[in-house]
């Protein structure tokens, strides 16, 4: 293979392991917000959360993609490519996410009870 091969294949690279880590990183801050906001005593706090997290876990994180990237500008907002595939994955990384810390978080309330009623 030819040197340019190899230099496109690290830009490729590069920008693959940018897209998992930002993606990773705000896809655990969504994850932790919406996750504490299931748990929240305001209905409307716990709707939107809900709302969210129920809405992107039913959408493929390439829909979403396709919408940031080709809808958004026809509505005037136009995100740069990278930041775009950063959101999308982080959104759809964030709503699987906070079902698994609404989970821990209610666990860490009754589990021990549970676990102990159950013996």
């Amino acid at each position: 293979m030819s040197t340019g091969l190899w230099l496109r294949l690290l830009d490729g690279l590069f920008v693959t392991l940018e897209l998992t880590l930002f993606g990773a990183a705000l896809g655990l801050v969504f994850a932790f917000a919406a996750g504490l906001a299931r748990l929240s005593g305001n209905r409307l706090v716990r709707g939107v959360a809900l709302t969210y997290t129920e809405g992107f876990r039913g959408l493929p994180a390439l829909v979403v993609l396709f919408w940031l990237v080709f809808a958004l500008p026809g509505l005037g907002f136009q995100l740069e490519p990278l930041f775009a595939g950063v959101l999308a994955l982080s959104l759809n990384i964030g709503a699987y996410g906070a079902e698994v810390v609404r989970g821990a978080a209610s666990m860490g309330r009754t589990g021990s009870l549970t676990v102990e009623g159950a013996r």
